[in-house]
């Protein structure tokens, strides 16, 4: 929990636009859907015709199917909590470190109240976070 707590508090620009992005919020494509996004931009990018894009779009569908099968089988597999539960259940009573929202940077919080680095939209899922959807 410490590395997790250490992680998000000390996050480059770089890293913060990545998460953004890929926490998109109600707006969400969902995980494949920022797949299919990329390979839009390098269909219009290499002016592809429809034969090529056909290709492109099964080929990154179906790579993102596989993908997330093997993901969910791992969840369920190993079970595990997510960050945000699990710095609230084991450092209960402590204060600690996190982002305070849009120019607010880093603060100290309770640990209670903790949360990662993300849009204040996202709402933490009820499914393990380990393997990583978004990451596979």
């Amino acid at each position: 929990m410490d590395e997790c707590i250490a992680a998000n508090t000390n996050l480059t620009v770089e890293q913060k636009a990545i998460v953004e992005f890929m926490r998109d919020g109600p707006k969400s494509t969902g995980q494949s859907g920022h797949w299919l996004t990329f390979a839009k931009a390098v269909s219009r990018r290499d002016k592809n015709d429809t034969d090529q894009d056909v290709k492109l779009f099964f080929a990154v569908g179906n790579v993102c199917f596989d993908a997330f099968i093997s993901c969910w089988d791992a969840k369920r597999h190993y079970d595990s909590s997510r960050p945000w539960s699990l710095v609230r259940y084991y450092d209960k009573g402590k204060t600690v470190k996190c982002w305070g929202g849009p120019g607010k940077g880093v603060i100290d919080l309770p640990a209670e109240e903790w949360h990662s680095y993300s849009p204040g939209t996202f709402v933490t899922p009820p499914f393990p976070g380990y393997t990583s959807g978004h990451s596979t």
